[in-house]
């Protein structure tokens, strides 16, 4: 979460330098995020979108509406990136690990309202990871490309996938990713 929080301020930071006169041509001002960004659990997450009129229960993924009142309680108290942490297991993939409670070693980092960025510490214990796999429904055999590395071992791990083209819409103050992506893909375009 550290390298991620430290990535996304460089990108703002370094955009400030290089981008100036682009920006101003764009009309945006562009702030870098306080650090540390906030953390806040899933549950948490859940108590703001459903005091903010959204119906969730515990247990659902966050969906966009829910995501963008997050998002305005977050800038309220001065925070445009912020970190939504231990997510039930039950809604996450399985090579993510298990934590105590049906909570898993996870994290989404939100921008101004929007998720940018999925991450968390992978299972790398090759038993709890085809039982992570059962778990889920699925056949272990359908993932041996995966999980025959996980046999001879494997260190403790984890990642995130950053979203470049999310990140630059809400830096950018667009509404609609099309508005960020070179060849932009539609139900009218699907090739450039």
């Amino acid at each position: 979460m550290r390298v991620l929080e430290n990535l996304v301020v460089y990108v703002i930071e370094r955009l400030r330098q290089e981008a100036k006169e682009e920006l101003k041509v764009l009309g945006v001002d562009l702030k870098v995020p306080r650090k540390p960004f906030k953390r806040l659990s899933y549950e948490e997450a859940v108590e703001i979108a459903k005091s903010r009129g959204i119906d969730i229960s515990y247990g659902e993924d966050l969906g966009t509406e829910a995501e963008a009142k997050i998002g305005e309680a977050m800038a309220e108290e001065g925070y445009d990136a912020y970190f939504i942490t231990l997510y039930p297991w039950e809604i996450k993939p399985f090579y993510i690990m298990k934590a105590k409670g049906g909570l898993s070693f996870s994290f989404d980092l939100d921008y101004k309202g929007l998720e940018l960025a999925s991450g968390g510490q992978r299972e790398h214990r090759y038993e709890e990871l085809v039982k992570n796999i059962k778990d889920k429904g699925l056949n272990p055999k359908s993932f041996v490309f995966y999980t025959e590395a996980f046999k001879y071992g494997m260190p403790p791990h984890g990642g995130f996938g950053l979203g470049i083209d999310r990140l630059l819409m809400k830096v950018l103050g667009m509404k609609n990713i099309r508005e960020v992506v070179l060849f932009p893909r539609d139900r009218q375009r699907l090739v450039p």
